[in-house]
């Protein structure tokens, strides 16, 4: 295939024919055979049953595990963590996420146990079918990326009879009696034991991935050993999920993708896609923009959203490469021997405006492994690009040779594709509405939208929430009052009292 001498980066024109081959295949969302669920979310796959009836108040207690004896339930304030940056100098420059929640251990009948442990653990694991080089022994690698440990109560430390060490315990009435049930350092009686944790989480850590040759996840993992020498260990898991977001004080994402070349003074076209970053699920308006210098027809305008996948491992000296994906995310194209600019506004002679929306795949696709978002840990680098195909025809041009008819230019422009779960209701602060339950917090950055929007219809209607606010009219007046101390009053009358409080 004859690849003409390029003029500048963004741009490569090559002659399109029948024949031309060295393409990837393209996936039109539109055309395929099965289309994904919508319902399928990717972070809905593991269902955790709900705890109910426990006294302390918390979010939403999860059960992780039950017996005859006890089970333990697990609150987390939040319910996804995000880690705010993409680059090594924005990561620096942001703080870190906060891990923390409440673990409840509920005691049925007096029971002693030897240790309450919690433990938060993140793994990465890459698949090699083929084997890893150069012995092709090993078909995956799994790697520790933190481990960190919680040890609420162990027999051997000296903590307080009554509470074993929770932060709020409560002994059913029955049991309070200590003349008949003493109290010792391993009997636990019926009665709830909250103990909180808290884990500050560095923005350098990756993000959760999930690939079909390649994943990163966390967990935590509860475990409570009971004293007696032939009684199992109580066990459980619930995953947690870090979401990689832009940066708070970065300005470029929000800069839209401009591209503004000409072709051998033939051509000048202007192309405007959305953002730098992109949510999943969200729709972004394109715009373009094409003023004809000479005799150019224009036939077809597709928009691809690229994605590449790398795999490494063995500290990064064996990588794979996976065949590029083409998304057919937009496509316009003329009728047999008609020119594709008839239809669009003309603005001024030979200058023709094109605006349009278009929608990113969504984490149902990502679901059924079409898609994935960009990350940043280094075994498992995914990349995107927006490639902007125009074919057109030129009478007497230098690029046609042989059988080609056609002519194509070529335009990349490096885009990064966020998680559904970056949309503005889930990254900036909630507005004065009903809390949404912890069960939608999976939907899509779309759905997200049509729930605040409900929300917000719910908020303005005082019939429904019935504590609006008052009118500016309904205010009374305030009557005088004093007006507030200075702060130099407050802070000499502090440094005295702090002065005295030495010399004593």
């Amino acid at each position: 295939m004859y690849i003409p001498n390029l003029r500048n980066y963004h741009d490569k024109v090559f002659p399109y024919g029948p024949s031309s081959n060295g393409y990837n295949p393209v996936i039109r969302l539109t055309d395929r055979t099965t289309q994904p669920d919508p319902s399928q979310h990717i972070y809905q796959e593991e269902k955790i049953s709900k705890c109910e009836g426990l006294s302390y108040r918390a979010r939403e207690w999860l059960l992780l595990s039950s017996n005859s004896n006890a089970r333990v339930a697990i609150a987390l304030a939040e319910p996804v963590l995000y880690l705010p940056g993409a680059t090594s100098s924005e990561i620096q420059s942001e703080h870190s996420a906060v891990l923390r929640g409440s673990l409840c251990i509920q005691i049925y009948k007096p029971v002693k146990l030897k240790k309450i442990q919690l433990s938060f653990k993140g793994k990465s694991r890459t698949e090699w079918p083929e084997g890893i080089p150069p012995k092709l022994f090993d078909t995956y690698e799994e790697n520790s990326i933190m481990n960190h440990c919680w040890v609420f109560f162990h027999s051997e430390q000296k903590v307080d009879e009554n509470s074993h060490g929770a932060v709020w315990y409560k002994v059913l009435p029955h049991y309070a009696d200590t003349a008949h049930y003493p109290r010792s350092m391993e009997c636990f009686y019926p009665g709830e034991y909250v103990y909180n944790f808290e884990l500050p989480i560095s923005c350098t850590y990756p993000e959760s991935i999930q690939t079909d040759m390649g994943r990163v996840y966390y967990f935590l993992e509860t475990l409570v050993d009971r004293s007696s020498t032939f009684s199992g260990k109580s066990t459980g898991r619930i995953p947690i999920e870090l979401i990689r977001s832009p940066c708070s004080t970065s300005v470029a994402t929000s800069e839209p993708i401009l591209v503004s070349k000409s072709w051998e003074d033939r051509l000048h076209y202007e192309v405007q896609v959305g953002e730098k970053c992109v949510v999943m699920g969200q729709v972004v308006p394109v715009n373009f923009k094409f003023t004809l210098l000479g005799e150019v027809k224009f036939h077809k305008l597709r928009l691809f959203l690229m994605e590449r996948r790398y795999y490494y491992c063995r500290q990064r000296s064996v990588r794979r490469k996976e065949k590029t994906r083409q998304l057919l995310l937009y496509e316009r194209s003329a009728p047999k021997n008609q020119c594709l600019l008839s239809d669009w506004k003309q603005v001024r002679p030979d200058v023709y405006e094109l605006s349009d929306q278009v929608r990113i795949p969504g984490c149902h696709d990502m679901a059924a492994n079409i898609v994935h978002f960009d990350t940043t840990y280094p075994n498992i680098k995914i990349t995107h690009t927006v490639r902007t195909v125009l074919r057109f025809s030129c009478e007497n041009s230098p690029e046609l040779m042989g059988s080609a008819k056609y002519l194509e230019i070529y335009i990349d422009s490096p885009v990064r594709l966020l998680s559904c779960r970056c949309s503005d209701g889930s990254t900036m602060l909630p507005a004065y509405c009903p809390i949404i339950p912890s069960s939608e917090v999976n939907f899509c950055s779309i759905d997200n939208r049509i729930i605040a929007g409900m929300n917000r219809d719910l908020a303005l209607d005082s019939d429904i929430i019935g504590n609006s606010p008052p009118s500016f009219d309904s205010w009374t007046a305030v009557p005088y009052q004093a007006p507030p101390p200075k702060y130099d009053d407050i802070f000499q009358s502090g440094s005295s009292h702090d002065e005295n409080h030495d010399d004593n």
